[in-house]
């Protein structure tokens, strides 16, 4: 095993890495580069095995015994092991499950069994950029529990298992009880039993463990799994037909009742490195559930949900497309190149956001990039554009960024709203059905975000009509689309009082064409709180320059506005409490000078008092000798 050892470390030090994989047509290696005919896209942006990877990955040689690489993986703990030969290239992986199905198949002994003979082959690997719910795929399809990761140039970059696929999918969502994924038929074993007849019946039903228990009183005492077998049998060279389970099982039991979520299964199984758990209550033996059940049961949920979420942007009306974080389009669906009358996505797939050509005015291509990366949150605009065809249209694209599991924006999410046949209809003053229709359509899309949406629309002499609101009226302001509707001005009304005029100016210069950046003010709710809002307008207009109406998009920043006066408040105090300081080191300045000139005083006192003391005592002496000699 030192040997094996140190011939890996040499092989990482003449390499520059710990561990190298070459594929070539010699060693069947089947790698699986994920690449969907279709691109989903969703809410979650899913991990990328990269990030999730173990890239410590624990290595052999095939011509080692059997005994080496159980004692190799049970002194690291390990699951898995691959098998490299003498060219650092992937010829096997060897699992627990191998030792129990095939060591004790054989006739050999498995000090004198060499790991070729009992690894499996060929390796299924993946690439880098894989999805965790891809390489689950692969996982399930394939009925296996680890996969080898292999970088760009086909080499070994690490390894991922059920563990780390099982950690990432149920940060997804919320799970179940572990009760309805749970394995009732549980294969049970008395503890007296030889561990042969226990191994062998693991094998040949392929599971990896059975339940131990007491016959005599019914109880269940221990769990021996492929782990046992691997660590106290394999590794310790045990004798198989004369050991009893008893001695090599696990115990005690961790059990867990029926009512266990299956997130926190997981979550325990993987903090004290276990695969699988029974389910125990009131001493009663309900089931067991193991790591490939929860495994199987978030796969499948979590893959459910993709293609109904598939599914249905594949049917809508609406032009959806999604973009990474550098506004590169990574998905369109069929509504979306009918709105250009494009028939392959890949005229815009992976490209920045619409080519020019689909732009009435590249130049607004330009801008609109820009705005797109400095504003975060949901976006609104109004965007002049035209179709392969050469037939201008107008769209409304209403955008919002989608966060990964850390929470880190990665890119965006958009649908384009074809307002086209709105503005021709508003023209012509006909077929008000269809207008209706389509206004519903937009208010079912501000039912999906948060902030809150309103539009305010004109007559040919510019005066307000009447005004549309998003359901979130009633979360922001207090008031309910119907209070706006019975009054056209109540939107202004709210406005805070001192910063009424601000508004009004900002709105006039939006109406006159000039570009208007987002605007911080005040608002009196219905229950006469004051909140601060950020205020976005866009305007719409006709194809002769006429306002029609404008977008409005309001977002409560109470919150933050509270935050800087309280910092404020802080700061100011902090300034206040620095100049008293100042004054008190002055004061004490002064002081010390004060004691300093006394204390300078004093000792000349001092000084002067002794020399008199002195002078005095010669003019005594001088005294007494006159008073002698004479």
């Amino acid at each position: 095993m030192t040997e094996i050892t140190n011939q890996i470390s040499k092989r990482g030090e003449n390499k520059g890495m710990k561990i190298k994989q070459h594929l070539c047509d010699p060693v069947k290696v089947d790698t699986k580069n994920l690449t969907n005919n279709h691109l989903i896209t969703t809410s979650r942006s899913w991990q990328k095995v990269g990030n999730i990877m173990s890239r410590d990955v624990a290595v052999i040689a095939p011509d080692e015994s059997t005994v080496t690489a159980a004692k190799l993986m049970s002194e690291k703990n390990l699951s898995s092991i691959v098998v490299l030969d003498d060219k650092d290239r992937i010829v096997g992986i060897l699992t627990e499950m191998d030792f129990l199905k095939r060591v004790t198949s054989t006739n050999r002994k498995p000090d004198k069994t060499a790991i070729s003979e009992i690894m499996s082959k060929p390796v299924e690997t993946i690439g880098i950029e894989t999805t965790v719910l891809d390489a689950s795929i692969i996982a399930k399809t394939k009925g296996i529990k680890r996969l080898p990761i292999v970088d760009e140039n086909g080499k070994l970059a690490g390894i991922t298992t059920q563990t780390d696929l099982i950690r990432v999918l149920t940060s997804y969502g919320k799970w179940r009880d572990i009760s309805e994924i749970m394995s009732t038929d549980v294969v049970k074993i008395d503890k007296h039993a030889n561990i042969i007849e226990a191994v062998r019946i693991m094998a040949r039903r392929s599971i990896s463990c059975v339940v131990v228990k007491d016959n005599d009183n019914n109880k269940v005492v221990g769990i021996f799994s492929e782990r046992d077998f691997l660590k106290k049998v394999i590794a310790a060279q045990a004798n198989l037909m004369n050991t009893r389970i008893e001695t090599v099982m696990s115990s005690p039991v961790i059990s867990v009742p029926p009512s266990y979520s299956v997130f926190t299964a997981s979550r325990l199984m993987e903090k004290i490195n276990i695969h699988r758990l029974v389910v125990i209550e009131d001493n009663k033996l309900y089931g067991i559930v193991t790591q490939t059940d929860i495994f199987n049961a978030v796969r499948k949920k979590l893959q459910d949900e993709e293609d109904k979420n598939f599914i249905m942007l594949q049917e809508t009306k609406n032009s959806v497309c999604t973009m990474d974080f550098n506004d590169n389009i990574t998905y369109v669906n069929p509504a979306f190149l009918e709105l250009f009358k494009v028939s392959d996505h890949c005229e815009f797939v992976d490209k920045p956001f619409l080519p020019e050509c689909y732009w009435a005015n590249p130049q607004d291509r330009t801008v609109f990039l820009e705005e797109l990366k400095k504003q975060g949150g949901i976006k609104a605009e109004e965007l002049a554009l035209k179709t392969s065809c050469g037939k201008n249209i107008y769209a409304t694209l209403f955008s919002t960024v989608i966060r990964d599991t850390n929470g880190q924006i990665c890119g965006s999410q958009g649908i384009l709203y074809d307002v086209s046949t709105k503005k021709e209809l508003i023209k012509s003053k006909k077929t008000a059905e269809l207008l209706r229709e389509s206004e519903g359509r937009y208010r079912r899309i501000t039912k999906a975000v948060t902030d809150y949406i309103y539009t305010v629309h004109f007559d040919e002499n510019n005066n307000p009509t009447k005004t549309t609101h998003s359901d979130v009226s009633i979360a922001v302001t207090g008031y309910s689309p119907d209070d706006f509707n019975s009054d056209p001005f109540l939107w202004i009304k709210m406005v805070h009082p001192d910063d009424c005029d601000t508004v009004r100016k900002r709105i006039e210069q939006c109406l006159d064409g000039e570009k208007v950046a987002p605007l911080e003010h005040r608002i009196i709710n219905k229950e006469g709180k004051i909140r601060w809002m950020r205020s976005t307008i866009v305007p719409n207009r006709d194809s002769t320059g006429r306002l029609i109406s404008y977008d409005g998009l309001l977002s409560d920043i109470t919150e933050r506005k509270e935050a800087e006066q309280n910092l404020k408040h802080a700061k100011e105090l902090a300034e206040k409490s620095t100049d008293e300081i100042k004054n008190i080191n002055m004061e004490l300045q002064e002081t010390y000078q004060k004691l300093m000139e006394t204390s300078h005083f004093a000792g000349m006192g001092e000084v002067a008092t002794e020399i008199l003391h002195n002078v005095g005592n010669i003019l005594n002496s001088i005294n007494v000798s006159t008073t002698i000699i004479t």
